[in-house]
């Protein structure tokens, strides 16, 4: 037989939270040019891609052993 020790109604699944806002601190990624992060997010598009192809080579070269 099942017993709950919760009433009925009482929504025990819901996490209860106190607290107090705090401000927002300001942005730190500021740019020098409007450019710049454009070529911070292209350097990480050719590295994440040198990454991947990388791992390709070597997996192909595995395989084919």
């Amino acid at each position: 037989m099942f017993s709950v020790s919760f009433p009925y109604g009482v929504n025990t699944h819901r996490l209860l939270v106190r607290g107090h806002r705090i401000p927002n601190r300001p942005d730190h990624t500021t740019y020098d040019t409007p450019n710049a992060m454009l070529a911070r997010l292209c350097g990480l598009g050719v590295g994440f891609g040198a990454l991947a192809a990388g791992w390709l080579i070597l997996l192909i070269a595995a395989w084919c052993r």
